[in-house]
């Protein structure tokens, strides 16, 4: 094992990380997380097996400019961590994972703004005239990305209407 573990739980972790590794886990970032994990149990003076509730408290709580996602990854490493101390017989407390604050807000087109996407396509020309390269700004190129990455009825509705597609000839 490359990392040195000295706290209460250093040998349990060494079993864990090998644990993981023999399911086919790479295992390094937890590794690294778990290595500071140990150095957190030495700091709050962790004496005796078993994580407290308290501890996983001081531990789960997030950290000044943490990620969410590597704090969330922070709080679940342990979590795997106690749950195979209550395999091995030593009772640790589970807590229950961050909740993550997700911010994004998907913007919706409207008929309007579709229309605006056709029509700058539409205007759009290629500036060489190259059969090697065709241009990827050609109007059916982008309307058939952006039918594709929105597949909304209405999309393919108002692109009708527009007249952007050809009308199918029936012969």
């Amino acid at each position: 094992m490359s990392k040195k573990f000295c706290s209460v739980y250093a040998p349990f972790i060494g079993r864990f990380i090998e644990f993981k590794r023999q399911l086919g886990f790479k295992y390094h970032t937890e590794e690294a997380i778990l290595l500071t994990f140990d150095r957190f149990a030495v700091e709050q003076g962790e004496t005796t097996l078993g994580i407290t509730k308290e501890l996983a408290g001081a531990w789960n709580r997030k950290r000044p400019n943490e990620s969410d996602s590597y704090w969330f990854q922070r709080a679940g490493c342990l979590n795997q961590f106690a749950a195979f101390l209550c395999g091995a017989g030593i009772a640790s407390h589970q807590s229950r994972l961050p909740r993550i604050q997700r911010n994004f807000t998907p913007h919706i087109f409207s008929s309007v703004e579709i229309g605006r996407l056709f029509n700058a396509c539409d205007a759009m020309r290629s500036q060489k005239k190259t059969l090697r390269r065709p241009s990827l700004a050609s109007p059916y190129f982008l309307g058939s990305c952006t039918l594709l990455a929105y597949g909304s009825e209405k999309l393919l509705l108002c692109a009708m209407k527009m007249s952007v597609f050809p009308t199918p000839v029936s012969g």
